[in-house]
This record gives structure tokens, sequence and C-alpha cells, in this order.
């Protein structure tokens, strides 16, 4: 799924300054200029969503943001953080939402989450019972387990198991393992696992149960990909370099607003002359701006037109007024053709006069029929044009005849 980076209007920005201050206060290993527009964009999806599409954006928002050094909380903890920041301060208004700060309230609800500041995020309890369900149901197909005695104790040990992820395999971490075994009563009958409670092997299929199946999670967790966003903030920043290197005066922001918003081309941003139009332009609204530029399109191709018609002809006294000139008319943004690959195609034009194209069709047919149609070639003629094509057909057939005659006579040479 792709997140494209759009126009980042003035209030988006003042609304993501204001969280941004705070953000820096309680995460202190992002880089204080660490954020571009993905990031602003993200922000913005996060204020008024649902719990998966917030999931989403937070995490576009966590992984477009630079760091200083490693964060102390993990990707999950930062969610959490954002979701704590998003519900603390964003306040609905009649004008809409809005974040209030409160850097107060905000750290306290962060401090006193000690698992948040122990292990870098939080587990629910839900997701916890849902985990220990699968392990529980792995349990007693593989041993003869039978009963939990203490529940709450069970599913503590079971919940620091998991905080372990990736550190589980580490010796010292085995006496957790050993303990959790020790929590949940077995059958003495177990033939492959005698005394299952400590038995060793049980240890070790438990250990490798939890890593094959990642610590019994109900499924590898997709966090979105944000490539596309990246692929495409990267080509925005390419054709920013090169504009730049040209010596054009524009933002990435404005380019932003040029092609998602305004719908035109990297091509047509190529041109200096374009982008002086656009800078003139760029404090009035999107349709206004639109028109003005597709105007300034209309007339450079009509421009370019006259001085091909002009090069070709030779003719430095021109009068662009004899030419069948039907205007370039470059499509608005909402209806592009459906047969070019942009949203501004030229029409094709007609390149010649029209006494000439007059001409060059009375002379074609003269060369190949022998029948001049006279001057008044717009005119009905007085026969029709089958019957002066066949009349000249006709008079074909007493040269062919003459020429085949003339191949039967016999062949003389030059002793004979």
């Amino acid at each position: 799924m792709c997140y494209p980076v759009r126009y980042i209007d003035v209030n988006e920005e003042r609304e993501f300054l204001k969280f941004w201050e705070m953000y820096l206060e309680i995460v202190s290993q992002i880089s204080k200029d660490g954020y571009n527009l993905l990031t602003i964009a993200s922000f913005t999806e996060l204020l008024d969503v649902r719990q998966e599409e917030f999931i989403k954006a937070a995490t576009k928002l966590v992984w477009s943001t630079e760091y200083s050094e490693r964060p102390k909380y993990h990707l999950k903890g930062l969610i959490e953080i954002l979701w704590i920041i998003i519900q603390t301060c964003v306040e609905e208004t009649e004008e809409g939402l809005f974040l209030t700060p409160k850097l107060n309230k905000v750290k306290e609800k962060i401090e006193n989450n000690c698992e948040l500041q122990l292990y870098g995020y939080t587990l629910s309890d839900g997701e916890v019972n849902r985990r220990f369900e699968k392990f529980w149901t792995w349990l007693q197909r593989e041993t003869t387990a039978f009963r939990i005695p203490n529940d709450i104790k069970t599913l503590d040990i079971f919940k620091k198991i998991l905080y372990l992820e990736d550190q589980i395999y580490l010796g010292e971490n085995k006496d957790k393992l050993r303990e959790l075994q020790k929590s949940i009563t077995y059958s003495k009958n177990d033939i492959v696992y005698p005394k299952a409670w400590i038995n060793i092997d049980l240890t070790n299929e438990i250990l490798k149960r939890f890593i094959e199946s990642n610590n019994f999670e109900e499924g590898t967790i997709k966090y979105p990909s944000i490539d596309d966003d990246i692929c495409e903030n990267d080509t925005y920043q390419g054709i920013y370099n090169r504009l730049k290197e040209e010596g054009l005066e524009i933002m990435i922001e404005d380019i932003l607003r040029i092609i998602n918003i305004l719908k035109f081309t990297p091509e047509q941003i190529y041109d200096y002359k374009f982008i002086e139009v656009y800078n003139n332009h760029q404090h009035l609204g999107d349709d206004e701006v639109v028109e003005i530029l597709l105007d300034w399109i209309r007339n450079q191709q009509t421009r370019e037109i006259y001085k091909e018609i002009e090069f070709e002809s030779g003719d430095k006294d021109f009068d662009e007024e004899n030419v069948i000139n039907t205007p370039p008319n470059p499509q608005s943004p909402e209806s592009e053709s459906t047969n070019s690959t942009r949203s501004n195609s030229p029409n094709l034009l007609n390149m010649a006069t029209e006494d000439h194209v007059k001409q060059y069709i009375r002379q074609a047919i003269n060369l190949t029929f022998g029948v001049d149609l006279g001057q008044n070639i717009d005119q009905p003629p007085a026969n029709s044009i089958t019957h002066t094509l066949n009349q000249a057909v006709a008079n074909l057939v007493s040269p062919i005849n003459r020429a085949a005659r003339i191949g039967e006579l016999p062949l003389f040479h030059g002793g004979d």
C-alpha cells in the first residue's frame, strides 16, 4: 500500500510543530530537525483514524524520523507513545481537530507505565492471554499436562518470557522456562517426558517452540512498508535537486503541490518559464493556478508550432494568419486523455495552408490519371469523378494495344 506524500498546508504544519516539540521532550534520541514531509503527512493521519489505520500511520511517522542514537523505546513502544499523545492532547472543536500540548500529563502517563519504561513497549493482557492459549494447546498435545494450579502466577511467568523476545535462547533465561514448566501439573504416566515438570528434554522442546512460533504470536506482524513513500519522496527530491542546479527558486513543497494537487508532469516542471509562471501565482487557489498554467502552455505550444512552420517553409515573412490553426488544447488535470501518458498532450495540427493542399491533390491526380481537376477544385465538377476516371482509362486502351502489337514484330539484328 502506498501512502503518497501530499501538499502540506500552513495549519497542518502548525499543528505538527506543536506535536514535534512534545515528542522531542519525550523521546530524547530524536534529532531536533529529524522530520520531513512524510513525517508531517503521517502526523496528520494520526488525528482522526481508527486503531488499525493509526498503527500504519504511526509506523510511517516513526520510520521517517531521524534519530541521533538508538531510541530507548521499541517500535511498538513509540507507537504507544504516539497513541498517548493523540488521546491526551487532541481536542475536537467546531473548526476541526486541534492539538493542545499537555506535556506534563503525557509524561506522567508514560512514566507510570512500568513495562513501557522497563521493556520499551507493553503487552496487553488480551494479547498475553491469546498467546498463552496457543502455548497451552500445544503443550497438552505434546505432553500429559492437564491443569494449571495458579493461573495468575503462570501467566505472569509466561508474560516475562514473552518480553525476552530473541534473548530467550540465552542460557540464563532457561531458568524462566523451567519456572513456567514447573507451574503446570502433568500426569505421572508421561512416557515421552518422564517427570515432565523437571524434564530437560521438555525444557529444550519448549524453548524450540517459542523460537519457531515467534513467541506464540498470532501471526507475523506485518508493519506497513513505506518503501513506496521513500521512493516517491526520493523522486521529488531528485526533481528538486535538478531544479536547484539550474538556478530555479522553488521549494519541495511546491513540487509536491504541482504534481499531486495541480496534476502536472515532471517534464513540464523542468521548464524554467513554467516555474516562473507558477512562482508569480503560487499564492492563488489551486484551480486558479491550474488555469493560468494551462493558458501559458497553450500559448507556448502555439509559438513553437509557428516557429516550426516558419523554419520548414524558409519564409521569414511567414504569415501566421494563413495557417489552418487548431489551437493546442492542453487537457485539464481532471480530464486526462486515455491515449496519452501526459495530462497536457497537444492535439495534432495541420501544418499546410489550404491552397497548398488543393494544389497537391490536383497535381497528384493529374500525374496519375492525366486528368486536370481545374483551378476550382473545391467546386462540384461537371462530370462525376468516376466518369472522369473511366474516360481516362478508356483513353489508355489504344496505346496499350499498339504496344502489344509492337511486341509481336520480328526482331532484326545489325547483320540482317
